[in-house]
């Protein structure tokens, strides 16, 4: 069954605590019976993991696909074990302000994103959030694990005849240290320090790349998914507000010339957008 679930792309934890307890018997452990039910879950695809991503402290958040994580932006590309090694934090653009006022505007068009602006650093219970929803970590020995996240956008939005059509997508990068206490509180077995080096292994996959450091496992893993903040939009003062699934979106916004600053109410992240130019027609009848 474990590879079956691998085959289609989504080892569960399952599949992933079967390998460590083989792992572990190997050195005298029984682990088969002490596996967790929760999962870790192969990041392959997002759509199956909560999405902490849309409040700076997400503590109160009842619903973690409606939380958000920030943090500044990384050059991520498609893809696998080479995005792993591309995505590296980056300074801010120049692009970005150093500070962000909303004004509204006119956003009929079309826009394409050219930078990911953060503003203010993730709180511990967003990185512990981050934590549980990238591999379910204990939440007790796990608090420090998750590292930094990084945030990077790239797509565009629409605005047409009373619509927003959202083609964005976003790419989290989550750097972890899972020591030896977390894992094993993780996963409910008990790792010699000798077998630290094969546990990452068996933790690594196309989307998360692990390696034994100073007696722990250091961990980069990607998370690419579509907002799909798709509906009718309308304009209150300098808020856009996008009708869309179960709830509105607000997003307070700045148009300057071809420039658009978009900032989602309750985050800390902005985008910068750019109005794409208007095609001339194709007609030759029309001058």
């Amino acid at each position: 069954m474990a590879q079956d679930s691998c085959r289609s792309g989504r080892c569960t934890i399952g599949a992933l605590t079967a390998g460590l307890a083989a792992l572990l018997l190997g050195c005298g452990g029984d682990a088969s019976d002490r596996s967790k039910s929760s999962d870790p879950s192969d990041v392959s695809d997002p759509s199956n993991v909560s999405d902490p991503s849309n409040v700076s402290d997400p503590s109160n958040v009842s619903d973690p696909s409606n939380a958000l994580a920030p943090a500044p932006g990384t050059a991520a590309a498609e893809g696998a074990t080479d995005s792993l090694a591309a995505a590296a934090p980056t300074e801010a653009a120049p692009l970005c302000p150093s500070s962000f006022q909303a004004c509204g505007g006119l956003l009929a068009g079309s826009w394409t994103v050219i930078d990911s602006c953060q503003d203010g650093e993730i709180s511990p219970s967003a990185r512990q959030l981050w934590g549980e929803t990238i591999l379910n970590l204990d939440s007790g020995a796990c608090q420090a694990a998750v590292q930094s996240v990084t945030s990077r956008w790239r797509g565009r939005v629409v605005f047409e005849d009373g619509v927003a059509t959202d083609q964005r997508l976003r790419t989290d990068t989550v750097q972890m240290n899972l020591t030896r206490g977390c894992l094993n509180a993780t996963f409910a077995v008990d790792i010699s320090p000798a077998k630290i080096g094969s546990v990452c292994a068996t933790l690594s996959n196309p989307q998360r790349s692990c390696s034994a450091v100073a007696g722990a496992c250091q961990c980069s893993a990607i998370l690419e998914r579509s907002p799909g903040m798709s509906g009718t939009y309308g304009v209150l003062d300098t808020s856009l507000v996008i009708g869309t699934t179960p709830v509105n979106q607000f997003i307070d916004y700045c148009v300057e010339g071809d420039l658009l600053h978009w900032q989602e109410q309750g985050t800390p992240q902005q985008l910068l957008l750019r109005r794409e130019p208007v095609s001339a027609p194709s007609d030759p009848e029309i001058r």
